[in-house]
Order: C-alpha cells, then sequence, then structure tokens
C-alpha cells in the first residue's frame, strides 16, 4: 500500500474521518477538501508529490542560456555542454540566480497551497461549518528534493501571505510527512503553524495528536 492509501486509511478507519468523496457531489458546487473530523472541527486536504520540481530544470535553464537578456542579467556564455555547477559558478549575480531557482522549486508547493485554501473554504460551506479548523497534508513518498527545511520555508511565507492578504481563506496548519530518504520510520516535521494568539494554539494540538497517532500507526521509532 502506497502512503497516500496508507495515510487516508489512517484518517477513515483509526480516526472516525468521514472521506468527502463519498458525500453527495451535487453538496459542492465549488470544489471540496478530501476529509473531515468531525469530532476536532477539522477539514484535511491531502496533496501527494508526484514530481521532483528537478524535472522541470533543464528546459527552464536552457531558455535562460539562449536568452540574451538572461545573459547580460549574470548568465555565462555557453558553448557546448557543461555540468550545472559550471553555470552556477559562472553566473556573476547568484543571489538573483538563486531566487530563480527557489521560485522554480517551490511553484509545486505554493500551487498546493493555493488550491487547498479554496478547496478548505468551499467545504466549509458547504458543510455549513465555517468556525471548522483547515488543515493541509502533503505527503513526500519518492522525492529526496523537497527537504524538510526547504518546505517549512515555502510554507511559512505562503502561510503568512494568506492570513495578511486573504484571512478568510487561512489555512491553520500544514503538516509535511517526508519518508523520502527513510531507511527507518521516523517522523521528520509536524507544524507549520506558528500561533500569533494564544486562541491559535488549538489547531496545533490537533495536529500534533493526530501527528502522533501516525507515527505509532506507521511504526515511527520516535515522535
Amino acid at each position: 500500500m502506497n502512503l497516500e492509501s496508507t495515510f487516508k486509511e489512517f484518517l477513515v478507519k483509526h480516526n472516525g474521518a468521514v472521506d468527502i468523496d463519498s458525500l453527495p457531489e451535487a453538496q459542492f458546487p465549488k470544489g471540496k477538501g478530501d476529509f473531515f473530523l468531525e469530532e476536532k472541527r477539522s477539514i484535511i486536504e491531502v496533496k501527494t508529490i508526484s514530481s521532483d520540481r528537478a524535472d522541470a530544470l533543464e528546459p527552464w535553464f536552457q531558455k535562460r542560456v539562449e536568452n540574451s537578456s538572461e545573459v547580460k542579467n549574470g548568465m555565462p556564455v555557453v558553448f557546448g555542454t557543461v555540468s550545472f555547477e559550471q553555470v552556477y559558478e559562472g553566473h556573476s549575480n547568484r543571489a538573483l540566480f538563486n531566487k530563480q531557482l527557489d521560485s522554480l522549486a517551490a511553484r509545486t508547493l505554493e500551487d498546493y497551497i493555493r488550491s487547498s485554501k479554496k478547496q478548505i473554504h468551499a467545504t466549509k460551506k458547504a458543510l455549513d461549518c465555517k468556525d471548522a479548523y483547515g488543515f493541509l497534508v502533503i505527503l513526500n513518498e519518492g522525492f529526496e528534493f523537497y527537504e524538510t527545511w526547504f518546505v517549512y520555508r515555502v510554507i511559512q511565507v505562503m502561510l503568512q501571505r494568506i492570513a495578511t492578504e486573504t484571512p478568510h481563506l487561512k489555512i491553520d496548519g500544514v503538516w509535511y510527512i517526508n519518508e523520502s530518504t527513510k531507511k527507518i520510520k521516523e517522523i521528520d516535521v509536524v507544524f507549520i503553524h506558528e500561533p500569533e494568539e494564544l486562541d491559535d494554539i488549538l489547531p496545533n494540538k490537533i495536529l500534533d495528536q493526530l501527528a502522533r497517532n501516525w507515527a505509532s500507526y506507521r511504526g515511527y521509532i520516535s515522535t
């Protein structure tokens, strides 16, 4: 059983979550989340990383090598075939190049956040539980590129932006489950909600308890 199927079983069979896909489609005219934990008043949207952003690096990079304005911005002139490391070392504006690479790598995570905030909001309205918490769970089973520190940084920026610009679409927490490089099962991180007020602590407690249950269910050696 893959990670996504295992996690679904964990939520439904061991935590009493309602699989929203099993509810009437007509109830959700504008999209929907994946699961509803009625006891915890929580809507959970699950996203599974299915490709490595490295697969987009080569065409992205090639366009910049061929673009004269990019050369002016510091991209070295390339003759023949060279390694990425050589181009990176030869770039005259490392800060700019790093920013561009970060933006490319973060795109998948940003897409998850943008779609999830709308799905969670629509589900709250459809289920008439506007005071419910909304969580995003990101699963990573096979892509080593998405290291926890990088995911944490990208998600924190996105959550802060949402809280400021569209607070009605706020996501209360994100839980990243990273099993991409595990030889022994360990929980990598439970996050990503920095409570601004005392009242904001409860979402962390809900995620923390779910994570402890998951660690036990999955056989992690630590929680």
